[in-house]
Formats: structure tokens, C-alpha cells, sequence
């Protein structure tokens, strides 16, 4: 089963996020706010795939996503803002989708993004480069 990081500082949303997940066959763990997603990160070799809020206070959800892109981790940035607005606020990000989700569309982005990294046989699950 892939694990899914769920990174978002409404609590209603995380919950009911990994809820859905969960049920589409992922397992899920949560973070409530952008340093608690990176301490998780630090063993985020147990990660396959992370969907993290964009904009959270204090610290955003770019920092989250820098990290992810840094390790190799598939990230989805979530956002209410308009895809072109987030685009400018986390250039590096490459996939962003819009709230309200729609958890299949999500759901099928990031099992592609997962199958994409497992298949392609230059990554392991902890982001490092195979040595062939």
C-alpha cells in the first residue's frame, strides 16, 4: 500500500483528506503545519508521495515542497488560490491542484507520479540514485 503524507493546517480538511485516501488505498499520515512535515520528512523514506497546503502560517507549504523536490518525494501543492497565483508563489512546485479537490483526479496524478518514480528504476523509495 503507498504511504501519503497529507500536509494541510485546517484540521477538517487534513482529516477528511487522508480519510478519503485512505479509502482509495492509500496509507495515510498527517501533518498539521510545515515544520511538523519536515520533521516527518527527515524519515521520509518511508513516504511515496506528499500533498501539502501551500499556503499555511508561519512557515509555508514551499518549504515542504522544496524539501520533497530536494529528496526526490512526488509532491502535489494544494491550494485555494488559482493555479497560476500558486504557480508564481512556488515556481518549483510541478504539480498544484485547486481546492475543492477532486480526490480521484488527485488521487490518479499521484499514483501515476508514484508508478513514474518505482518504474523508473534510477530512484529508491528514500529519493537516493540506484548505483547500477
Amino acid at each position: 500500500m503507498p504511504v501519503l503524507l497529507v500536509v494541510d493546517d485546517h484540521d477538517e480538511l487534513r482529516r477528511t483528506t487522508a480519510m478519503v485516501f485512505t479509502a482509495l488505498g492509500w496509507d495515510c499520515e498527517t501533518a498539521g503545519s510545515a515544520p511538523e512535515a519536515l520533521a516527518l520528512l527527515k524519515g521520509h523514506d518511508r513516504f511515496d508521495a506528499a500533498l501539502v497546503d501551500l499556503v499555511m502560517p508561519f512557515v509555508s507549504g514551499v518549504a515542504v515542497l522544496n524539501e520533497c523536490i530536494r529528496v526526490g518525494l512526488p509532491a502535489m501543492a494544494l491550494t485555494g488560490l488559482d493555479e497560476q497565483a500558486a504557480r508564481k508563489f512556488c515556481p518549483a512546485c510541478v504539480s498544484v491542484v485547486t481546492k475543492p479537490l477532486d480526490y480521484y483526479a488527485v488521487d490518479e496524478i499521484l499514483r501515476r507520479h508514484v508508478r513514474m518514480y518505482r518504474l523508473s528504476g534510477m530512484m529508491t523509495r528514500s529519493g537516493q540514485v540506484e548505483q547500477s
